[in-house]
């Protein structure tokens, strides 16, 4: 579980003039590093990603083509690595001493550990459908 998670937006979308219907935001999420195993000796570095969506809403003067949204979208426009998700790594003995693997033990321990999907792109449109004869 990350301890402390935030998560920041900021959007804007143009309400008038030539340019209007065009819009973005920009988000960033970031995470503090958390313990993969129960005796807190492998840690997860931090998360910081960046993603970004550029849209376009028709105006209503634009009839049935205002019922559309068009939209690029970047996720981890940045690329960076990161664990989207991990399930607890078991923490083991060494069975010639008897004393606890360390980190550099768990670490090469394999399935733990999901990688979140590096840069990606989408792209599409949203369409609002209204029921006829409804207000």
């Amino acid at each position: 579980m990350i301890p402390q998670y935030l998560n920041m937006r900021l959007a804007y979308d143009q309400p008038k003039g030539s340019l209007r219907g065009f819009g973005g935001l920009i988000e960033e999420r970031v995470g503090q590093g958390f313990y993969l195993d129960n005796a807190n000796l492998l840690r997860s570095p931090g998360t910081h990603v960046v993603n970004l969506n550029l849209h376009y809403t028709p105006s209503s003067e634009r009839g049935p083509l205002s019922r559309f949204t068009f939209y690029l979208q970047v996720n981890n426009l940045t690329g960076n690595p990161y664990v989207a998700s991990y399930s607890n790594i078991t923490d083991t003995l060494n069975s010639t001493t008897g004393v606890e693997n360390g980190a550099t033990t768990l670490a090469s321990t394999s399935g733990g550990i999901w990688a979140g999907p590096p840069r990606s792109y989408f792209g599409g449109m949203k369409i609002v459908l209204t029921r006829l004869g409804h207000k």
